[in-house]
């Protein structure tokens, strides 16, 4: 399985409860995502009732000034952990 990991977004990769997978992350150039700005980390990752969540919004999370940009961003994080699904 594979995720994109886009800026700014968040993915769920089916990986149920029990099951281990190993992770290879590529941040790109000037990301540091535990092994120094642009160098790859490799971990072991368990999966959960969620599977595995890939949280790209970087940190300190920062949420758009506008309102409306806000509800958005909020809007689509919730859309893509499904968290209130149909």
């Amino acid at each position: 399985m594979k995720a994109t990991g886009t800026f700014g977004n968040i993915e769920i990769l089916p990986l149920p409860v029990g099951e281990t997978a190993e992770a290879v992350i590529h941040p790109e150039r000037g990301f540091d995502v535990g092994a120094g700005a642009g160098k790859e980390y490799v971990s072991e990752v368990h999966g959960g009732l969620s599977g595995v969540i890939i949280d790209c919004r970087g940190r300190p999370l920062a949420l758009p000034d506008s309102h409306k940009k806000r509800v958005e961003a909020l809007n689509r994080w919730s859309g893509q952990l499904d968290a209130y699904p149909g």
